[in-house]
Order: structure tokens, then C-alpha cells, then sequence
């Protein structure tokens, strides 16, 4: 968790780029939320010109939609701070304007999501950062821990 699905047009991001956007969106959920980056998934979407459309109106090619799932809990501070920081990259990376990058943050209910076999805690029943927090992760199988550890 968080799960940041990227619709993009075809052909918009070489697979450099579509690397570098995953691991920065990594790292900037890291660095607002304290979530180890193993959490992290990012999915790219590319879609044709004829597959998305605005007001009827195919979409400009450079216009970058992004829903981002998240467990429920943080605050509207945190969300935007979050927003602006994904949309700062994702510009960046996509050499496109930031007015062309949209976000929609879904915050889902911790009971909804299972990642790794396990249902997600409550984020007031964890620390400040949940790096810190062992018990979800102590939990784990060992072939499990080592196949996170690896991607930390």
C-alpha cells in the first residue's frame, strides 16, 4: 500500500521513465508517510487515443491521470503535501505541465486491503512512522521477509 495506478497515452513514457517515476513516487510516499517502499506498487496504464476522453473530446496526449489507493488516515495536510509532491514529479518526469498531471488520492478502509496475506492495520493503532512498526511485518512468513528486505 499505496497502489498509484498511471494512465498515460501510448507511446508517452519510454521505460526509463516509467522507472524513474516508480521509484520517485517510492520515495516521496516514504518521505510524507514514513511507508518503506517495498509497500509501494505503481501500475502504468497506456491507452490509446480513442480510450479516454474529456467533455466527449478525445484527451491530449499529454495529460497524465493518476489514482493513487492509500489506507485511510492521514490528514488533509499530509494528503496534500503528498499531492503536490507527486504532481511535481510526475511533470518533471513527463515532461508535461503540472496542470496536465491529475491525482486522485482513494482512501480504502484498512479492513478492505490485504497485501503479503495480511489485513492492514489501523494507522492510529501504529507509530508515528510505521517503518518503525515490526509487528506487521514480524508476522510474515521468512521467504516473505526476505523478498521484502530485498526490495527495501
Amino acid at each position: 500500500m499505496p497502489t498509484y495506478s498511471c494512465f498515460i497515452a501510448k507511446g508517452k513514457l519510454k521505460p526509463e521513465q516509467k522507472k524513474e517515476l516508480a521509484d520517485c513516487l517510492a520515495t516521496v510516499y516514504h518521505e510524507v508517510f514514513g511507508l518503506q517502499r517495498y509497500m509501494t506498487q505503481v501500475i502504468f496504464h497506456e491507452l490509446a487515443t480513442d480510450d479516454r476522453y474529456i467533455g466527449g473530446h478525445p484527451v491530449p496526449s499529454d495529460v497524465i491521470w493518476i489514482r493513487c489507493d492509500v489506507r485511510e488516515g492521514r490528514s488533509e495536510e499530509q494528503k496534500a503535501k503528498l499531492l503536490h509532491r507527486i504532481q511535481d514529479v510526475v511533470a518533471k518526469i513527463g515532461t508535461v505541465p503540472r496542470e496536465s498531471v491529475w491525482i486522485y488520492f482513494d482512501d480504502l478502509p484498512p479492513m478492505n486491503i490485504m497485501e503479503w496475506g495480511h489485513i492492514m492495520p489501523h494507522l492510529r493503532a501504529m507509530p508515528a512512522f510505521p517503518e518503525n512498526d515490526t509487528t506487521w511485518f514480524d508476522e510474515l512468513s521468512e521467504p516473505y521477509k526476505e523478498r521484502l528486505r530485498a526490495l527495501a
